[in-house]
């Protein structure tokens, strides 16, 4: 509970976007958070974020249903692994 409540964190006035937000929640139902501690989960976020910003996920994520795509199961454990480490 602690790790989706560290997920919803936000800076005032400098809001996550909205897609960001849900792949965010949607990974931590998913269980890719469990193994991470609370300074992870941050660590976890703000990883998630980038790559949503500086590549063509954000392109690609409007047009798939990520919960069907093993892309996204790709992308949630590469971040967690290399956090992990």
């Amino acid at each position: 509970m602690f790790r989706l409540i560290e997920l919803l964190k936000q800076k005032q006035g400098n809001p996550l976007h909205v897609n960001v937000q849900v792949l965010l929640i949607f990974s931590g139902m998913q269980g890719f958070l469990d193994p991470l501690t609370l300074r992870q989960v941050a660590t976890y976020k703000k990883d998630i974020a980038k790559l949503w910003y500086n590549t063509n996920i954000s392109k690609n994520f409007v047009n798939t249903k990520p919960i069907n795509n093993k892309v996204f199961d790709i992308l949630c454990t590469r971040v967690q692994s290399s956090i992990m480490r």
